[in-house]
């Protein structure tokens, strides 16, 4: 089990655009930070009025007008009005350019005839005149990644809208997941007016206690995955493990997104993928028939056996937050029967914990990381309740036997007769648990710090004896360990 911090950087956007200076009744020039969209200077007369360069959404998306600049879009489409939840008026619109469709989103804009941006439909032709903005999360964000060789996310911002006509909304562009989603492809599909057909709503996540978000992940017929975002339309009726095919706007903010315009965007479909049926032991043992492959979608039956019940804290917001969990197959043959499942709990999650000894049914991908085994990106609902015996297993063959490890791994063991040899540090010297003095396996607080335990117990030492310590096995930072979960696990 990893301890995963997940931090929430604000994106510096620094806005960049075409001042009007009422006061001066000159005529003059001024820097914007870049030349216009064609190389053209910005200028800005003494009424009051801003000249800008002809330039066209492309041009934009391409980098031809410069970053700053002031641009004016002769005749495009609104594809979306954000009228949505807390933060409203964003519009995005889309245009061809000789054989190319590109489109953008407009910040928060405004309306030259003083009207409500909400009340733009899509398939409106408008005039555009806006500052480019570019904007690019920070080296090292989550975000960064999606981005290589800084390329940077387009925008238009300070921008005032003109109505020219109005239209029928624009076809959506056909497009697939892989497409939304590979750097090679996404960027092209960048604020455009897509659909994705046959994708089934592998999980719905719990909505976000401050902005009320509920994001949706769906899965296509190849097993490809992205999210759905519900910016522009509530999805909270959509249902779990739903086929559907989907239309909205390609975006990209901390991963690629869909974003509906209305609920009918969701459409019920045919055809989708299902999450494959398996048992524990088929991801484990390598030589199943019916082992997976790295991203399946998989359904998996199980009893909790652990939950992360040493929790750090948000240094953000000072809450309790709790990582990950363990399952295990009550019905198993004794090896290859436990496994990780990856989630976590942010601080504002509305989802609960889950409790040991609960049965699930469980939905999730197979992945591994650092060469342990796990599910990830989860929905699960539970069915009763389990039992789970620990196995009891001789803790020296996990350094005389390289196979013997990975039989164990994420299951419930019990080792006897333990004598404290050395306590288990950090390479920085931090207390992270003992070592068992035969077998020198590491017994850690990574579940529960018995290290610091609730009085009078004290905390273990170098010379004490156990009759037998209980845990689950697991594989971190190149070595097998064993995570006790609460005291009852270290029977003195």
């Amino acid at each position: 089990m990893r301890r995963t911090c997940v931090i929430i950087l604000a994106l510096a956007l620094g806005l960049v655009g075409c001042r009007d200076d009422d006061n001066n009744n000159n005529t003059v020039k001024y820097d914007t930070g870049g030349t216009g969209g064609d190389g053209g200077t910005v200028y800005k007369d003494g009424g009051g009025s801003t000249t800008c360069t002809e330039s066209t959404l492309c041009k934009i998306k391409d980098g031809t007008a410069k970053k700053g600049s002031c641009v004016t879009l002769k005749d495009v489409i609104v594809t979306a009005v954000d009228t949505a939840g807390s933060y409203t008026k964003d519009v995005f619109v889309q245009a061809k350019d000789g054989t190319k469709t590109c489109g953008i989103k407009l910040y928060r804009p405004t309306r030259g005839d003083g009207k409500l941006v909400t009340d733009l439909k899509p398939g409106t032709h408008v005039k555009i005149k806006g500052t480019v903005k570019w904007w690019h999360p920070k080296a090292g964000e989550i975000s960064d990644k999606n981005y290589p060789n800084k390329k940077h996310i387009k925008e238009l911002e300070k921008a005032t809208i003109t109505v020219l006509t109005s239209g029928a909304a624009p076809t959506p562009i056909e497009a697939t997941v892989a497409q939304l989603t590979d750097k090679a492809t996404a960027n092209s599909y960048e604020d455009l007016f897509v659909k994705i057909k046959a994708v089934a709503v592998a999980k719905k996540y719990a909505a976000d206690a401050k902005y009320k978000n509920v994001d949706i992940m769906v899965v296509d017929k190849n097993g490809k995955s992205m999210e759905l975002r519900d910016d522009l339309a509530s999805l909270s009726a959509v249902k779990e493990l739903g086929c559907h095919d989907v239309t909205g706007i390609a975006t990209y903010f901390y991963g690629y997104r869909v974003q509906p315009t209305k609920a009918a965007d969701v459409a019920t479909a045919t055809g989708c993928l299902t999450p494959k049926a398996i048992k524990i032991a088929d991801i484990q043992d390598s030589t199943s028939a019916s082992a997976p492959k790295l991203g399946d979608w998989l359904k998996l039956s199980a009893v909790i056996t652990a939950v992360d019940a040493n929790p750090y804290v948000d240094k953000s917001s000072s809450a309790k937050k709790y990582t990950g969990f363990f399952i295990q197959d009550d019905a198993g043959k004794g090896t290859y029967d436990g496994l990780y499942v990856y989630y976590i709990w942010a601080s504002n999650s509305q989802e609960k914990v889950p409790a040991a000894g609960k049965k699930i049914e469980l939905t999730g991908f197979y992945d591994e990381y650092y060469k342990q085994s796990q599910v990830k990106d989860v929905r699960w609902t539970e069915s009763g309740t389990g039992t789970v015996t620990a196995v009891e297993i001789d803790p020296s063959k996990f350094a005389s036997d390289k196979t013997f490890g990975p039989k164990y791994e994420g299951m419930l063991v019990k080792i006897k007769n333990v004598e404290v040899g050395e306590l288990a540090k950090t390479t920085k010297g931090s207390v992270i648990g003992i070592k068992d003095k035969t077998s020198k396996l590491p017994i850690e607080i990574e579940m529960y710090n018995f290290m610091k335990p609730v009085s009078p117990a004290v905390a273990p030492k170098v010379g004490d004896k156990f009759t037998s310590i209980t845990g689950i096995v697991a594989y971190t930072y190149s070595a097998w360990k064993i995570f006790p979960r609460a005291a009852a696990d270290l029977v003195k």
